[in-house]
């Protein structure tokens, strides 16, 4: 029926962007992996997923924030509008920004203890890109919870972009600092491209919001 139609084809215009911008994401963040190991040797991806698995409860904890987080952000915004999201955001950040940092800064000032106690001196030699791994989590804790806001106010097309942009980047940028650096440019890579979406989300969070004052 038409009321069928229209209901499906406004769904379809919010829901292609965040089928894209999740696809998009995926790539933008777990591709580099896969470029290591094709264009160094899979004993430099070996080593990647080492350094990453020093920082693994993060991962559980950003999948945990965006389950809990779009809810009730889709909540808050039907209820208060932006106000409503914005607090969300700033609890959000607050409460999930202290065990996430603190994480981080174990594995950045232990960073060989912890290497050796799960894979003895093989990768001890690539303890200190775990500075820059580090790195690259907090710049994407930086977007992550903006992006399920931003899902929540159904302002899903800037995610898609945000990716795009940085997956273009990893294929010229990217692909350059891996055969410069090797694992260290892999890290280094998806810092960037961290960077490039946290700065595109937040451009547009606060576009949208100096939108909704007026």
């Amino acid at each position: 029926s038409k009321d069928i139609k229209e209901h499906w084809l406004r769904n379809w215009e919010y829901g292609r962007w965040v089928m894209g911008g999740a696809i998009a994401n995926w790539i933008a963040v777990e591709f580099y992996p896969v470029l290591t190991a094709g264009m160094i040797s899979f004993a430099a991806a070996g080593a990647y997923r080492a350094l990453q698995n020093l920082v693994a409860p993060i991962h559980l904890l950003l999948r945990a924030i965006d389950t809990f987080l779009t809810p009730r952000a889709a909540k808050a915004f039907h209820q208060n509008g932006f106000s409503g999201l914005q607090r969300s955001l700033k609890l959000t950040y607050w409460f999930a920004g202290v065990p996430i940092l603190a994480l981080l800064g174990i594995a950045i000032i232990f960073p060989k203890p912890l290497l050796s106690l799960l894979y003895g001196d093989t990768y001890l030699e690539y303890s200190s890109a775990m500075i820059i791994m580090a790195v690259f989590y907090a710049l994407w804790f930086l977007y992550w919870p903006l992006q399920s806001v931003l899902k929540a106010a159904k302002l899903s097309r800037p995610i898609f972009l945000a990716n795009l942009t940085a997956i273009l980047a990893m294929f010229t940028i990217g692909l350059w600092m891996i055969m410069r650096w090797g694992v260290y440019g892999t890290i280094a890579g998806q810092g960037l491209n961290a960077a490039i979406v946290s700065l595109v989300l937040w451009a547009s969070w606060r576009a949208a919001i100096k939108h909704s004052s007026k």
